[in-house]
């Protein structure tokens, strides 16, 4: 994959601390840019920004606080940034089958961190996005959305109480949101003439912390037996951090994709490789059901996005 001159580029990876979100944001640091790693923890960002640096050498790197889970964290932080173009904006952030919580509006905490909040933040940052000459909006999914069941789109379906609540099912219906709302976006961005394109990528299965989340929140037994087999499965099948953000750094950086696309490793089933254009669940490439999920997601977080 060409290494795109990024000198002079404004970059917002959320997620930034850890995992895909950090390797990229090196990747983006090593092409020249000025990236903006947005964290929800301010120090564990700080020692993700010297590991960057150590790295690359790159004196373009900002630590700036984000918790997705907060309406408030989200505006706060959009008005930071002021009227500032930004040319890439990575929506990586993410939680992955962790046990029922709310967000600080009461929505479920999956669904709320991992689609809500980058929606909202999407939303808040569009007019920066639109200074930009050729802005690009990346959405991180997941292969794991093809177990999403999504079908109407309403509140229902994207907003589960604690009685409906499973872990793993809402992830993956987080995943489906976020493809969805990814390819929408690129519907809106073409019908409005914007020079904006939206992509969507996913790592494949990577060695990175997130796996280990589920695992560590239960109890005894299950939790050591749990971390166990997450351990053995990160150290035999996954394929590294590094190659797990290539498709991210791919979908921000191509020149050569259009919007709508998305970007995953093209080997066993989609699970690791050489980056590339890949097919979605035939739901995750539902023009009406993208359409009826951004209208629910906009009525639920107060705000048009685009």
């Amino acid at each position: 994959m060409d290494e795109k001159d990024l000198t002079n580029k404004l970059v917002v990876v959320t997620g930034a601390n850890s995992g895909i979100g950090l390797t990229a944001s090196a990747q983006f640091a090593k092409r020249g840019a000025r990236v903006i790693m947005a964290t929800r923890n301010p120090q564990r960002g700080e020692y993700a920004k010297t590991t960057v640096q150590a790295q690359t050498g790159s004196q373009q790197l900002e630590v700036m606080q984000l918790d997705l889970a907060s309406f408030d964290s989200i505006e706060e932080f959009a008005n930071q940034l002021g009227s500032e173009p930004i040319d890439i904006l990575v929506n990586n952030a993410g939680i992955m089958a962790v046990p029922y919580a709310t967000t600080v509006e009461g929505f479920e905490s999956q669904m709320g961190t991992n689609h809500l909040g980058h929606a909202l933040l999407t939303a808040k940052l569009l007019p920066n996005l639109l200074k930009a000459p050729a802005p690009r909006v990346v959405t991180v999914t997941s292969f794991a959305h093809q177990g999403g069941n999504l079908s109407k789109g309403d509140r229902a379906e994207l907003i589960r109480e604690a009685n409906s609540y499973a872990p793993w099912p809402v992830y993956w219906n987080s995943k489906l949101a976020n493809l969805l709302f990814a390819r929408r976006l690129d519907a809106i961005a073409k019908a409005n003439g914007w020079p904006l394109i939206s992509v969507a990528a996913h790592p494949g299965y990577a060695n990175t912390n997130l796996v280990y989340v589920a695992p560590s929140q239960k109890n005894g037994f299950g939790r050591a037996s749990g971390l166990a087999v997450a351990k053995l499965m990160n150290n035999t099948l996954a394929q590294s951090a590094e190659a797990g953000a290539w498709p991210t750094v791919m979908a921000a950086t191509d020149e050569g994709l259009k919007g709508g696309e998305l970007i995953g490793p093209t080997g066993f089933m989609q699970t690791r490789g050489k980056p590339g254009v890949v097919k979605s669940s035939k739901k995750g490439n539902d023009p009406q059901l993208a359409e009826r999920v951004m209208t629910t997601t906009e009525e639920l977080i107060g705000t048009k996005v685009a």
